[in-house]
């Protein structure tokens, strides 16, 4: 059970500077050039985690702190290769078939049809978009599913968020509200602007991608 702990308290302000202290030394030290991106973030995870769940056992939440510290271990495990059953599905796995895409990709694959209606909206046609879409190939393509290219994924996933064919719920309710702002912006805005929106939106799509799913950081 959760106690009411006092924020006014002069512990929680000197515990929570120390645990700002361990988020900025994580996050500020160079990551490098190896290609172990998924590695580093594990441990900074673990670390982050371990630090946040000392300062719930500083504020005598000690139940809370352990679920904290139990997790920041099992991200500690599996970056040692050790696979904590937290991380194990629940899910009785497909007999066959690939795995499914993560939700993160699902979010980025959103802004990119989110990113691809404000270009319609800004009077350009299918194809003219689909083309501002293929000057951020080398981003997107880490969103891609093997053996697919760029052009006909895209038309899938417009097609798809479209028809709401996506199970990823929280993909969904992203793009449902790009398209929200969209009909609110289109009634302020020359379409000049909406095009520039929209191919924004689709280079910061790849941008992350880059950084999330590339093999360098």
């Amino acid at each position: 059970m959760v106690s009411h702990t006092r924020l006014y308290d002069p512990s929680f302000f000197k515990s929570w500077e120390a645990f700002a202290d361990v988020l900025k030394e994580t996050y500020d030290r160079p990551a490098g050039d190896a290609e172990e991106v998924t590695l580093i973030r594990q441990l900074r995870f673990s670390i982050v985690i371990g630090a946040l769940g000392q300062l719930l056992e500083d504020l005598k939440e000690r139940e809370l702190a352990s679920e904290f510290h139990s997790l920041s271990h099992a991200f500690m495990d599996i970056a040692e290769g050790v696979v904590d059953p937290l991380f194990k599905s629940q899910k009785k796995e497909k007999k066959r078939g690939r795995t499914n895409d993560t939700t993160e990709q699902w979010l980025h694959r959103a802004s990119v049809v989110v990113g691809f209606h404000f270009l319609l909206a800004g009077d350009l046609s299918e194809d003219a978009a689909y083309k501002v879409a293929q000057k951020y190939k080398k981003g997107l393509k880490h969103l891609l599913r093997p053996g697919t290219e760029l052009t006909s994924s895209l038309r899938t996933w417009v097609d798809s968020f479209q028809a709401e064919k996506v199970t990823n719920q929280v993909a969904i309710e992203t793009y449902k509200e790009g398209l929200e702002r969209l009909e609110l912006l289109k009634v302020g805005f020359l379409k000049e602007v909406l095009r520039l929106m929209g191919e924004g939106l689709i280079q910061k799509a790849a941008e992350r991608a880059t950084s999330r799913f590339s093999s360098k950081i």
